[in-house]
């Protein structure tokens, strides 16, 4: 009898193959299982994301929008109080200040992506550190 009660111990134990070193029928073995091919496929598309997008620098960058209406409104006024201009040269200054946002936004957008950086309004920075894009774009702008 004692024969029989081990081998019916021994039928009860869940077979290996040969080769394999895990025994998915044991709960453990497949949540492990699981849970290692989850980290790997999670650490290869984090990396996929860093290397395609881990260059893109987040620094931060100044522009004083003030400085930079305030030349331009000089500008246009200058041209604007010459003497002698027609009807179409007064539009055309006048489609220029219009435009004025448009175009700094524009040349914002440019210095951003070539910085690669944030650039926000001087006045909202308690550092020092910020580059400071004033005069590249008051420059940009034909100021």
């Amino acid at each position: 009898m004692n024969n029989d009660s081990n081998e019916a111990t021994e039928d009860a134990k869940p077979e290996k193959k040969a080769g394999v070193g895990i025994n998915v029928r044991d709960p453990f073995n497949t949540l492990f299982l699981n849970a290692g091919i989850t980290i790997l496929i999670v650490v290869i598309v984090l990396g996929a994301y860093h290397f395609k997008y881990g260059h893109v620098s987040t620094g931060i960058g100044t522009v004083d929008v003030t400085e930079i209406y305030n030349n331009a409104r000089t500008k246009l006024a200058e041209r604007y109080m010459k003497t002698g201009l027609s009807d179409q040269e007064k539009l055309a200054i006048k489609n220029d200040y219009d435009s004025f946002g448009k175009k700094l936004e524009n040349t914002i957008n440019q210095i951003m992506s070539e910085c690669g950086c944030v650039l926000v309004a001087r006045e909202a920075v308690l550092t020092t550190n910020a580059v400071d894009y004033t005069t590249d774009a008051i420059q940009r702008m034909g100021l």
